[in-house]
């Protein structure tokens, strides 16, 4: 009887197909893991990138308020600046306990907006007003969004937008959400508006918008031109009547 050689009998096609087999799983096993590994470490990498942008957000808003305390007392407004830095501690401690998280909730942001204002209705002797208008249907206690991104562009209608203005300031924020699961943040002044400012001094490009800028690139799926999008507001004569600036801000 004819024997054949081993590499032909059906026990080695059996053991070869065993032996790829298990070689397919590990080689499988150990590209799944592989893209597992680089996934953690780029999520890693982005949520330290953003803590290192957010970390920097605070020593900008800080020094900007203690000047504002410090003008207060300098012109011996002692009520106020009392009142002042009361407010001032709240938003602080707010501003710190936020800085350790990666996302708060709506709702807390929205908070510590108001607290902001207040202030700086406190620094500008009433001379200004705000409203804050929301979706009726947005879930602010459950919806999570980084902290600190607003207030920088708030600020800048204070430093920019209503210096040398005549009239009673006024802020209108909104929040909105589109159909990409994004939230649309619209700030709106009636200040001297972009042009006049930049005709009259060098232009100033706010470290704390540049900021929210990176901050907003590093968590989704946003170009630059549609992270931050301004608005020259004018009316029937061309002539400026403020600024509005759209933000969109992916939900966490």
């Amino acid at each position: 009887m004819f024997t054949p050689p081993f590499y032909k009998t059906y026990w080695f096609y059996v053991l070869i197909g065993v032996l790829s087999s298990i070689l397919i799983i590990i080689f499988l096993k150990k590209r799944l893991e592989s893209i597992v590994q680089q996934k953690e470490v780029s999520k890693s990498i982005e949520v330290l990138k953003n803590k290192a942008l957010q970390a920097q957000m605070n020593p900008h808003f800080i020094f900007n308020a203690m000047n504002a305390i410090q003008g207060l007392i300098s012109v011996g407004d002692n009520l106020n600046s009392e009142r002042y830095l009361s407010k001032f501690s709240k938003l602080l401690r707010a501003s710190l306990q936020d800085s350790r998280e990666l996302c708060i909730p709506l709702s807390k942001e929205i908070e510590n907006l108001k607290t902001y204002l207040d202030l700086e209705i406190l620094r500008f002797e009433d001379q200004l007003s705000y409203q804050i208008i929301m979706d009726e249907e947005l879930e602010i206690d459950l919806i999570k969004i980084p902290p600190m991104l607003i207030q920088p562009f708030i600020e800048n209608c204070f430093i920019h937008g209503f210096s040398n203005i005549a009239a009673k300031g006024e802020v209108k924020i909104s929040f909105e959400e589109n159909e990409l699961d994004q939230i649309i943040c619209k700030v709106e002044d009636n200040g001297i508006g972009r042009q006049i400012k930049e005709s009259t001094c060098k232009i100033h490009v706010s470290l704390g918008t540049k900021i929210v800028k990176e901050r907003l690139m590093s968590l989704g799926k946003i170009t630059p031109e549609e992270a931050i999008v301004y608005h020259d507001l004018k009316d029937k004569k061309g002539n400026a009547i403020g600024t509005r600036v759209l933000i969109t801000i992916p939900i966490i």
